[in-house]
């Protein structure tokens, strides 16, 4: 306890400091959960690694951009892509062990709130994991074979899942001559969403049961994706650097019918 008290002392500021790795673990919570946020290679991006929130986000990083908040007094952390926002920082203090200590506050959609203090850096170790994390989500693969069979998986499961039957239409030609060779794999977060959203009731089921076909093709804009419904053909154009795909595919996907 000491000890903890110490670095609460010493370290009480939030993540406004060096852009360096930073754990913060939770206060005043039934649970003992953690977050480790990590510069990005660009600048004003972070990724944010949860762990113990009970949460679908456990043991996964997503990626976020810093943004001064409505009164300019503190900063929230929105999910790249997404009008989200799950980190939220604004100067705020809290007595631990009669100590004032400044915290932050994680937002998740299922409802909770959980302050988290500063504690100290993380290590080139954990710094690695959060980002190969991230990359996971990513759905980034080393080869054609490995990501035609994410593919196949997430296809025959939302067929199963959805009782029906898609074709699905992949240029590979064309992303290898673009050196895209693995993108294609991507089309399983696609994929995954569209279960996901023919199990939030009937009339989605009956909507996803009506795409016969899936045609994929090359976005214009690497960080960007487009997915259109045309009668019975779900176009979608797939973006190599999109931003948290897990997320932005299960929206677009979600907002095409």
């Amino acid at each position: 306890m000491k000890q903890l008290l110490l670095l609460l002392t010493l370290f009480s500021h939030t993540v406004t400091a060096a852009q360096t790795s930073k754990i913060f673990q939770s206060v005043d919570a039934e649970y003992q959960a953690r977050i480790i946020i990590a510069p990005a290679e660009k600048s004003g991006q972070f990724y944010i690694n949860y762990r113990g929130f009970e949460h679908h986000y456990d043991n996964q990083t997503l990626l976020y951009k810093k943004l001064k908040n409505d009164l300019g007094n503190g900063f929230n952390y929105q999910l790249i892509g997404l009008p989200i926002v799950n980190v939220r920082s604004n100067k705020h203090q809290t007595l631990i062990y009669g100590t004032a200590v400044s915290f932050s506050e994680v937002f998740l959609d299922n409802d909770t709130v959980t302050r988290v203090t500063y504690v100290g850096n993380a290590d080139v170790v954990q710094e690695r994991r959060v980002k190969a994390q991230y990359q996971d989500r990513q759905l980034k693969v080393v080869s054609k074979v490995a990501a035609a069979k994410l593919i196949k998986q997430a296809k025959k499961q939302l067929e199963n899942s959805c009782q029906t039957a898609i074709s699905v239409n992949i240029n590979w030609k064309e992303f290898k001559q673009q050196g895209l060779k693995t993108t294609p794999a991507k089309l399983a977060a696609y994929l995954k969403a569209l279960e996901k959203v023919c199990r939030l009731d009937a009339d989605y089921l009956e909507a996803v049961k009506g795409i016969k076909q899936i045609q994929v093709s090359i976005s214009d804009n690497i960080e960007q994706h487009q997915v259109v419904l045309e009668s019975e053909t779900l176009l979608i154009a797939i973006g190599d650097q999109l931003a948290n795909l897990p997320e932005r595919s299960y929206q677009a996907i979600y907002d095409s019918f």
